[in-house]
């Protein structure tokens, strides 16, 4: 069964999500994609590195798209960005925050 999307090609780097004080850091986040869009990358997986796309909320998780999205464009850079989440792994998720 094929399922439609490209296989990634190429060099595609796993974005690590910073945080501070529990919450998104954006500064931090638009230094590090400036800082690799300028690199010879194909792609970033977002939400992936360290098992933070499980405990991301849904807010969270578009506006680490979104803020890549402006970054790579402000750099001239259309890279292509994977989001590291499954379908089974979003609807499976604890979030702690929402737990405790």
């Amino acid at each position: 069964m094929q399922s439609g999307h490209a296989i990634p090609q190429g060099l595609w780097l796993p974005l690590v999500t910073p945080f501070r004080d529990g919450q998104l850091d954006e500064p931090s986040l638009r230094r590090l994609i400036r800082h690799y869009a300028a690199q010879p990358v194909d792609g970033l997986i977002l939400a992936a590195t360290t098992g933070e796309g499980l405990t991301l909320d849904e807010a969270e998780v578009e506006r680490l798209a979104a803020v890549s999205a402006t970054e790579l464009a402000v750099a001239g850079r259309p890279l292509a960005r994977y989001l590291g989440l499954s379908v089974y792994a979003r609807n499976a998720r604890a979030v702690s925050r929402e737990v405790v």
